[in-house]
């Protein structure tokens, strides 16, 4: 996964469908060319998760590649 920000970044998150269909994580890690990485098995659906130092939090779906960026903390009222 190649991601950056000015403020860096503080974890890679994967998550997956196993064989099973059960959902699995994996922290990745940064490699010295930049990228982070890790040995997951295949699956037919991930979700890959960027924190930045500052807190914010965008999502890519995978096979839909639709962003989502959260920023956290995030409040609601009742």
């Amino acid at each position: 996964v190649q991601a950056s920000d000015p403020s860096g970044i503080r974890e890679v998150v994967v998550a997956y469908l196993d064989q099973g269909n059960a959902w699995q994580t994996t922290n990745l890690t940064r490699t010295p060319t930049g990228l982070w990485a890790s040995a997951i098995a295949p699956a037919d659906r991930y979700i890959v998760q960027v924190v930045d130092q500052g807190g914010n939090v965008t999502v890519e779906i995978w096979p839909e590649a639709q962003w989502r960026n959260l920023y956290l903390p995030f409040i609601t009222r009742e």
